[in-house]
């Protein structure tokens, strides 16, 4: 499945939901999709359904800088080092 990226905002906050697969050839997309990345990011991963290292590591850039994964399956979740719970790093599903 090729990836895709919407941004739904709402207010201060921006929703980004990314589905599909996150691979290295599709970094640059998802960079230019987000701008600016700020506090105010909210991944929804749950149709994420591969992402490779480099899309991984982008993800984790993301959480590292404050964006909160509001929404992930059990692979991604494993994938960025997330409880199953989703108690660590803001996962809020």
């Amino acid at each position: 499945m090729r990836l895709r990226i919407a941004i739904e905002s709402s207010g201060a906050k921006n929703r980004i939901i990314i589905a599909g697969e996150l691979l290295a050839e599709g970094i640059p997309e998802l960079e230019q999709a987000l701008g600016v990345n700020d506090n105010s990011l909210e991944l929804d991963l749950s149709d994420l359904s591969f992402a490779d290292s480099d899309g991984v590591a982008a993800l984790r850039r993301l959480t590292d800088g404050g964006a909160t994964v509001v929404a992930a399956s059990l692979f991604v979740r494993r994938l960025l080092g997330l409880d199953q719970s989703g108690s660590e790093q803001g996962v809020t599903e």
